[in-house]
């Protein structure tokens, strides 16, 4: 299961669109076909044959709606990947190299030094725990080991991080005046006590001096009224040699277009709308669209009726996590009913309290929203979407969102 925090709701969206599954058992895999198309191919983003025998498969995706598989390579070298390095292959059903994307480093062989690491992974968790501040007892179990040339372990979390602390050997991109050059590192990530941060980072495995860190969590600010939403930290910005989509292709408005079913009414604050100072709340009814979610937005099961009446679903559980414990607080999603009408107050000059029912229910209706939304580009059960039920349309099923409201956490 996934988790959303409020109001990191446009993290989902990126979240979304950069999951990576492997394809369904019953599509023929196109790896070596792209492979093969590729070696006529790469001179032009100034690569050559010892990239593409070192790459690996990341991840491979069919497309129904355009027929098109999307398969992705890591770079590496010697077994090691070399950090953000993807080159996207996609290849028609005709078997034709429709496009690629490279963010491939050249010649990245001669751009490497010091291939054995100096400091342990151990000592990379310590390094990187005191560079980002953190004070903890110092203790890491190894919870387990899986070898190979990236030497990957995996630490308990301890009392330094909410999730178990993986590491892995990984080589960091670095530019200066000379030009790139690719240093050795430790790759790793901390999900801090306090949840207001999740950290990736890369410590060098020769000093341990913390090369590079990305922070996985956004935080979401709307300012004033009339401001749009503005974010601390960055999202990756497409490589120099990236299809952009034109931004019409992307309108939300396309939804409209097709069939909408559910028997369900939710007040928010509905697309295009960011904030509360862009507009009213308004009640929607039926927003649950026929091909994304064909039972509606409260079915688990595939059969009609809904299974639950509360904020609660195939795509999305949403609730409260006040005392911040990633678990529902008690009754902390708002129960529509048997018609599963979801029409509460709203006083935002009132304390947060006084409005949960509202807060919850606005963001079950965003999820579900962008659930759908997705859907109709291509973010389906075999592109793995967030679902409990695939409703036998392939793909890895009981993965929806844990969406928590006004969360303890901060």
């Amino acid at each position: 299961m996934r988790k959303l925090v409020l109001p990191k709701i446009f993290v989902l969206f990126f979240v979304l669109v950069t999951t990576t599954v492997q394809l369904n058992a019953q599509i023929a895999s196109k790896a070596a076909i792209a492979k093969e198309l590729l070696k006529n191919r790469v001179a032009t983003a100034g690569l050559g044959a010892p990239d593409i025998d070192q790459m690996k498969v990341s991840s491979e995706t069919y497309s129904k709606l355009s027929g098109v598989t999307h398969v992705y390579f890591q770079q590496q070298i010697g077994g090691i990947p070399v950090h953000n390095a993807i080159l996207g292959a996609h290849v028609t059903k005709n078997n034709q190299l429709l496009t690629f994307t490279s963010r491939f480093v050249p010649q990245a062989q001669s751009k490497t030094a010091n291939p054995t690491p100096a400091i342990t992974s151990e000592q990379a968790v310590l390094a990187a725990a005191r560079q980002l501040g953190y004070v903890f007892s110092g203790k890491l179990a190894i919870k387990e080991t899986k070898g190979g040339p990236e030497q990957a372990v995996v630490f308990g979390k301890s009392d330094l991080s909410l999730e178990d602390i993986p590491v892995k050997l990984m080589w960091q991109t670095l530019e200066d005046s000379s030009g790139i050059r690719l240093r050795l590192a430790w790759d790793l990530s901390i999900y801090e006590i306090s949840a207001l941060n999740w950290w990736s980072v890369r410590i060098d495995a020769q000093t341990g001096e913390m090369l590079d860190k990305i922070n996985w969590v956004v935080h979401c600010g709307f300012g004033e009224a009339g401001e749009k939403c503005s974010h601390e930290a960055g999202t990756p910005h497409p490589g120099k040699n990236d299809i952009q989509l034109p931004e019409e292709n992307w309108n939300w408005k396309k939804l409209n277009e097709q069939k909408f079913i559910g028997g369900a009414s939710y007040r928010v604050f509905p697309p295009p709308m960011e904030n509360p100072y862009e507009g009213p709340r308004q009640l929607i009814t039926n927003p649950a669209n026929a091909a994304a979610s064909p039972f509606g937005w409260h079915d688990v099961n595939g059969v009609a009726g809904a299974e639950f009446t509360i904020t609660r679903g195939n795509n999305v559980y949403a609730y409260t996590d006040t005392n911040n414990n990633n678990s529902p607080d008690i009754n902390s999603s708002p129960n529509g009913g048997a018609s599963l009408v979801f029409d509460y107050p709203l006083d935002l000059a009132q304390a947060p309290s006084t409005y949960r029912k509202a807060s919850v229910t606005n963001l079950f209706y965003w999820n579900n929203f962008l659930h759908d939304f997705a859907y109709g580009y291509g973010f389906d059960e075999l592109s793995g979407n967030f679902q409990q039920n695939n409703y036998g349309n392939g793909g890895a099923g009981n993965d929806y969102v844990n969406a928590e409201a006004q969360d303890g956490g901060g």
